[in-house]
Formats: C-alpha cells, sequence, structure tokens
C-alpha cells in the first residue's frame, strides 16, 4: 500500500461553503458542505450531484468510507 502525504490536503470556508481540497486546487475538491436556507449538505468528488444530508457530525461520520474514496482519487497515483 502506498503511503499517502496528508499534509497535501487543505481547505477553503467560503460564504456558504466549506471545501475540503488537495494541493490548495479548486479542482480537487474531496468534499464540500454547501449550506442553503440552514440546511447543510455534503457533497463527495466522485458522486456527481448527489448530495447527503448533514444534520450533525454524525452524518459525516457515518459516510467516512465514502469519504476516504473520494479523497483517494486524488492522493493515490
Amino acid at each position: 500500500m502506498k503511503k499517502v502525504d496528508f499534509t497535501r490536503i487543505s481547505y477553503r470556508d467560503q460564504k456558504n461553503s466549506f471545501n475540503i481540497l488537495v494541493d490548495d486546487n479548486q479542482r480537487k475538491v474531496i468534499a464540500k458542505i454547501t449550506s442553503v436556507k440552514n440546511k447543510h449538505f455534503l457533497e463527495l468528488a466522485g458522486y456527481g450531484n448527489d448530495k447527503f444530508p448533514v444534520d450533525d457530525i454524525e452524518n459525516i461520520v457515518e459516510l467516512n468510507k465514502e469519504i476516504i474514496s473520494a479523497a483517494k482519487t486524488f492522493l493515490i497515483d
């Protein structure tokens, strides 16, 4: 198994979204949390237009496998 350099992961906090990026590159978004009318959604790379509702941190933890899979698309060559 290849070692992953986690220092390549960064984030950008914007007005209506929080993005988790690789290499501080807006084209390499692992995950995006958006807020619309006090409702929050998580979008993941490789999952098309699917938005997962986020009511609390437990919803994000439940998606750990999907988040790791999305990150691997950018971190492992």
